[in-house]
């Protein structure tokens, strides 16, 4: 018997048996100690002490990466060994697609962003761009915007495959894959389909 993580009340748990835990439908199970959040398998060994402050994303698969955050407010990625991934030195970390991770650092007291892969490559560089908006089939595709407020679109390697001279950008959020563009007055239809 053990308490799983509350989210919201990290002082607060749910009381659940074996039986209960074999049916959680993850590879890994969050569970909270002393304050600190730590990772279970379905038989309720630790597998990942109990380390972190904050956590986002789920263990869904063995191959699942998971971004958590250090008691010095850093925030990286690890697997499902507790083998880092992408280190703790990031201000910030949201996924930006399938493969793909926007990072956000403090420079010279404003803060930068930039692209890294799971790999913590850099795929783009901090300050080229201002923000990223993953669209289609999971961030198979991202709008950004740079620093001068121009929209572009850029692919899941990272590749700038509509340039960012767009005034603004309008994904509907549906399963077609259609980006409205403006420039100036006039509005471009993109089909993300066409881009590969």
């Amino acid at each position: 018997t053990m308490y799983i993580l509350n989210k919201h009340r990290l002082d607060m748990g749910i009381l659940i048996g074996d039986d209960t835990l074999s049916r959680i439908d993850l590879f890994l199970i969050p569970v909270i100690s002393d304050g600190k959040i730590g990772f279970i398998n379905k038989k309720g060994e630790m597998v990942i002490s109990p380390r972190f402050e904050d956590v986002r994303d789920s263990f869904i698969s063995e191959d699942s990466l998971v971004r958590v955050k250090v008691s010095n407010g850093k925030w990286g990625v690890i697997n499902s060994i507790g083998n880092f991934i992408i280190p703790f030195v990031y201000k910030q970390i949201n996924k930006a697609g399938r493969y793909l991770y926007e990072v956000q650092i403090e420079e010279y007291n404003r803060s930068c962003r930039g692209l890294v892969d799971s790999n913590n490559q850099t795929i783009v560089p901090f300050g080229v761009y201002g923000n990223f908006y993953p669209v289609y089939e999971g961030g198979k595709f991202i709008i950004v915007k740079t620093i001068d407020l121009k929209m572009g679109i850029l692919n899941e390697r990272g590749t700038l495959v509509i340039p960012a001279i767009y005034d603004a950008m309008q994904f509907p959020g549906s399963s077609l894959p259609i980006v409205a563009a403006w420039r100036g007055n006039e509005i471009i239809k993109i089909n993300l389909k066409e881009l590969g």
